[in-house]
């Protein structure tokens, strides 16, 4: 092996290791659930929104209770797991992916509580405009979402108003949101959380980019020239 194909194999490794330090995901998760940790903020609802600690029975240990209590109509809340924030300016987002468990406790209609990732940017609340993800057995579930863009997330009021995610943007506070809507009814709903995880994944930079194709342009011209007759 020459040495200009060894130094053209060293400086591809070398890109590569770079580009994956660059652009490794940023992974924020918590199954424990401290009260202390956890700040809830209710946007909607004429009921109001309690949480708890549960010591046992989660999946596996303690676990977080969401109580959606004597409300009629919409009721809305967002719950944001404190230091759990990610900022722009280490590499703009690409997209983010969400995971949690849910146990169904309290149903109406046999309808549990609704679910969905959640961020804050300069203190506005945004959730995605998709439909609320929900277990309604008395059993743990894992429910996800992956893939998610700046655009795939909105306000409660506006389906117009989205989070950026570009390098210039404030930081992201992480976290879930829960809602139900029980109509003209007045009642209550409750369900358990637990192993909630959010990953962030940044937009590979693009001058790394065109290193990696540099160095297998490299490789890929020196094997066409050193390459021998085909038998």
């Amino acid at each position: 092996m020459s040495s200009c194909f060894r130094i053209a194999r060293f400086l591809l490794a070398l890109v590569l290791t770079g580009y994956s330090a660059f652009s490794a995901d940023s992974v924020y998760q918590d199954g424990a659930f401290a009260p202390a940790d956890w700040t809830t903020i209710q946007t909607a609802g004429n009921g109001s929104v309690a949480t708890s600690l549960v010591p046992a029975g989660g999946n596996p240990d303690a676990y977080r209770r969401v109580d959606h209590q004597n409300f009629s109509g919409v009721l809305v809340a967002f719950h944001y797991r404190n230091g759990a924030t990610y900022n722009p300016a280490l590499g703009a987002v690409s997209t983010l992916s969400f995971s949690i468990d849910q146990l169904a406790i309290l149903n109406h209609a046999g309808i549990g509580v609704g679910v969905l990732p959640a961020i804050q940017q300069n203190g506005i609340n945004y959730l995605p405009s998709l439909s609320f993800l929900v277990n309604s057995s008395f059993n743990w579930q894992t429910l996800s979402m992956t893939g998610l863009g700046a655009a795939d997330f909105r306000t409660v009021a506006s389906a117009s108003e989205h989070p950026d995610f570009s390098a210039s943007g404030a930081p992201l506070l992480l976290g879930f949101v829960t809602a139900n809507d029980n109509g003209g009814a007045t009642l209550s709903r409750a369900a358990g959380f637990d192993n909630w995880n959010m990953v962030v994944t940044p937009v590979p930079e693009s001058g790394t980019l065109a290193l990696i194709g540099l160095g297998l342009v490299a490789v890929v011209a020196f094997h066409r020239r050193h390459a021998g007759p085909v038998r």
